[in-house]
């Protein structure tokens, strides 16, 4: 019976989730330690800097000091660096660009070579975290390839993403070659149309915990 109401909880949310993915709009993701980030002032070449947030959440930038970045999202960032600078400068325009988010994970599971956690890297799409993680298996079903978001906010009822990653190989087609947003799971399996049931059993035992475990370092605050 449980596993009956699973099945029709999974097929559900499939189907409600069949229409492409949300896009990785990070400028509103929130930072973290070891980010790397490039700050610029227009018309102020001596106050762009790239910068590293410390493990203690802060940075460090010209004419104002010490600013609190970790838990910020970009536009977050943006517009506390703009205040401190109006003591110093008028009206200053901001912007702030991540290069590298190094403290944000994927996990990749299922039927690839190197199943485990990988750096998110900027722009990254379900292809090049399979390609992270050594690539796929002969017995990989790659016209059902899934995407687990938002695990750690609903471990019980997450958002479900099919991609074709078949059409990308074979016909150069990248549509459904979704972009990645930190914390997500791509799962490749054997057969999913036929063991759906069995995903889930696996999501509950095993995507579930996993995801647990390394949520909290990826980010604090849901996107959606």
């Amino acid at each position: 019976m449980k596993r009956a109401f699973l099945l029709l909880v999974f097929v559900f949310l499939s189907i409600s989730n069949l229409s492409a993915a949300p896009g990785s709009d990070l400028s509103r993701y929130p930072l973290g330690p070891s980010d790397v980030i490039k700050i610029s002032v227009w018309a102020h070449d001596d106050l762009t800097n790239e910068v590293t947030v410390r493990p203690d959440g802060w940075i460090s930038y010209p004419l104002i000091g010490e600013v609190y970045a970790s838990g910020l999202n970009p536009l977050e960032l943006t517009e506390s660096l703009r205040m401190k600078l109006t003591k110093y400068l008028k009206n200053p325009v901001v912007s702030v660009n991540v290069l590298k988010y190094q403290s944000k994970k994927i996990l990749v599971l299922g039927e690839i070579k190197l199943p485990g956690l990988y750096q998110y890297e900027g722009h990254m799409t379900v292809f090049n975290a399979i390609g992270l993680a050594g690539g796929y298996n002969k017995h990989a079903e790659l016209k059902n390839v899934l995407v687990v978001r938002n695990a750690s906010y609903k471990p019980k009822q997450p958002d479900f993403y099919v991609v074709n990653i078949h059409k990308l190989i074979h016909d150069g087609n990248t549509v459904g070659n979704i972009a990645l947003i930190p914390g997500d799971i791509v799962y490749v399996p054997k057969n999913i149309m036929g063991n759906i049931g069995d995903f889930m059993d696996y999501y509950l035992s095993r995507i579930q915990p996993a995801a647990e475990s390394y949520g909290s370092i990826t980010y604090g605050t849901s996107l959606y």
